[in-house]
């Protein structure tokens, strides 16, 4: 059978049997010329005063063919350059005097504007052209204007914001006049409503237009009818100016039109009579912008371009999430758009959490008209849930001051002229916090890793095993902030300013454990039987007592006037002694009754 040829690249493809003897000349040909041009062949295209057809020969080297279009000659108005319509990939690079764009296209289907002086990557699925990359929108054209919201008016030189439109070089790496930022300073600029409008010095730009065209606006609709296009093609956000054409024009949807006649829906209403118009590249998905701020952002940044539709500022945070940005004075950045956002393409800055010890809450004991008042400064607590199978937290802010006032009378278990621990605990109320109060005395169990239940506190609150509060509270959780050491005259009479006030955080209550920066004792000669001695040292603390015997009886250690052990003396012999001991709570006190001993010992 004889041969056929590919689709795309037009490779002779032999038929099963045929070319004996003189088949690799085809192959040679195919790999050595053919394809070799297909990936890396540049051709010179020469267009002047009508469109270019590429040639498209089968099995041998045309233009349709080659990796790289060079655009060159005088053009007076946009050329089409015409290839055949099979999936097909063309860096295109116009290269035309003239100032005029050229538009690659097939004989049907959409096609690609290149302005002049840029160069795109393109690509032909078979139907239509489509931009990979390249310089649309030009780099020289007319913004007419920016808007940049998020900070506050300078009087410096330039303005704001710097704006420079990244060109198709950039992108492709190339090398040329092409390849450079087109950088323009906002010199204008105004304030109005707290929105920073800037205007670009139009007289020092070329302007360049993405498509000329005549159409009018219909005032109910927004409807844009073309019906003729000199130049260009018409897209999805396309910004429009022309005689009565609202500033800040531009296209929302197609409609009939699809790039050239055709209908198109706009965002506005104001009715424009059929009239020579020029659109210029509006909002692009993709579009990339570098901008230089001249003052700090605050606030929530909008970018507007050419009087479009203000769209937010963001910025990837290191989770991935577009977040607020973060705009310092003199920062350049990139921005591009993304359908959505302005986004800054330079991350933000990682949130590192370094482990620190715990904040000291800060609150105040004061005392008057024999109450005490603690108060709770502003600050924020972290609780645990009030579900205990869960390890969630609740931070609660804590805006104002929170106060809890100790009443006259109230003795909270204390006893008169004896050194009182009292802890101020954080009760998380709905997210509200109530303050409570309870004697250590007590043995209260304060780990916070259970709930607690309040009494509110009255002139009656007695109590060392009780939490008094503002108000009662039930199965709350809870945070324990601080403690006071206050010796009061008269248990319950607050007239004394308390000795010490610590907020908890840290290792304050680590160093408030049994044992921690304490050393045994000898109390021996300070201590003696039927005396009440309390532990006022801040933390618990242990007593050892013994006797070497000599005599009958019986050792009674009692705590807070509870008997807690009992040691038998045998007095048959020198040496059938005992000894009684116990850990004492702070704030608790302990008697020895009975026999008394011959040594006695504190851990304190």
């Amino acid at each position: 059978m004889p041969s056929t040829y590919s689709t795309s690249l037009r490779l002779e493809l032999i038929g099963s049997g045929e070319q004996s003897g003189t088949w690799g000349n085809t192959t040679n040909n195919n790999l050595g010329t053919l394809i070799e041009q297909s990936i890396a062949g540049v051709v010179n295209i020469s267009v002047s005063t009508a469109d270019i057809i590429l040639t498209n020969y089968n099995g041998v080297t045309d233009q349709a063919r080659q990796a790289v279009l060079n655009v060159i000659g005088t053009t007076s108005a946009t050329r089409n350059i015409i290839a055949p319509l099979v999936s097909k990939t063309y860096i295109i690079k116009n290269a035309t005097t003239g100032g005029f764009d050229i538009v690659i296209k097939a004989t049907s289907g959409t096609g690609v504007t290149i302005p002049n002086g840029g160069t795109s990557t393109v690509y032909c699925n078979g139907a239509n052209f489509f931009l990979v990359t390249g310089s649309i929108p030009n780099a020289n054209q007319d913004l007419n204007g920016f808007n940049f919201t998020g900070a506050a008016a300078s009087t410096a030189a330039g303005g704001l914001v710097e704006y420079s439109q990244m060109n198709t070089a950039i992108l492709n790496a190339q090398n040329d006049n092409a390849g450079t930022f087109q950088k323009q300073l906002f010199t204008a600029f105004s304030t109005t409503g707290g929105t920073v409008a800037f205007t670009l010095p139009v007289a020092s730009l070329t302007t360049a237009p993405m498509a000329k065209f005549t159409g009018s606006i219909a005032v109910t609709t927004g409807v844009l009818t073309v019906t003729a296009v000199a130049s260009g093609v018409l897209y999805v956000g396309m910004a429009i100016t022309g005689t009565a054409v609202v500033a800040g024009t531009y296209i929302t949807a197609l409609g009939t039109g699809t790039g050239d006649v055709g209908t198109y829906t706009t965002n506005q209403t104001v009715v424009a009579a059929s009239t020579a118009m020029t659109g210029y590249a509006g909002i692009i998905t993709n579009q990339r912008l570098r901008l230089k701020f001249n003052a700090t952002g605050t606030g929530t940044p909008t970018l507007s371009v050419s009087g479009l539709t203000a769209k937010n500022i963001k910025q990837y945070n290191d989770l991935g999430v577009k977040a607020a940005p973060v705009i310092k004075i003199n920062m350049l950045v990139d921005v591009e758009y993304d359908g959505t956002d302005y986004v800054i393409l330079n991350p933000l800055t990682p949130t590192v959490t370094v482990p620190t010890l715990s904040p000291i809450q800060p609150f105040t004991a004061t005392v008057a008209a024999s109450a005490m008042t603690v108060t709770l400064q502003p600050t924020s607590i972290d609780f645990r849930s009030t579900t205990l199978s869960s390890g969630a937290v609740t931070t609660v802010d804590i805006a104002t001051a929170v106060t809890l006032v100790i009443p006259s009378g109230a003795t909270l278990g204390t006893a008169n002229a004896i050194t009182s621990n009292l802890a101020i605990i954080a009760i998380n109320n709905a997210g509200t916090v109530v303050l409570g109060v309870s004697n250590i005395a007590g043995g209260v169990d304060l780990t916070e890793s259970g709930l607690i239940t309040s009494t509110t506190i009255s002139a009656v609150s007695d109590s060392s095993t009780v939490i008094y509060s503002t108000s009662a509270q039930t199965s709350k959780a809870y945070r324990v902030i601080g403690y006071i050491e206050s010796t009061q005259a008269t248990a319950g009479t607050w007239a004394t300013t308390p000795s010490l006030v610590q907020g908890v955080g840290g290792q304050n209550l680590v160093m408030g454990t049994l044992g921690y920066g304490q050393t045994w004792q000898n109390m021996t000669a300070s201590r003696t039987t039927s005396v009440n001695y309390y532990n006022t040292t801040g933390k618990p603390i242990q007593v050892l007592m013994s006797t070497t015997g000599g005599g009958q009886g019986t050792m009674i250690l009692s705590i807070n006037g509870s008997i807690v052990i009992v040691g038998g003396i045998d007095g048959s012999a020198s040496n059938n002694g005992n000894n009684v001991g116990a850990i004492i709570p702070n704030g608790s006190y302990y008697t020895l009754t009975g026999y008394a001993a011959s040594y006695w010992y504190e851990l304190r």
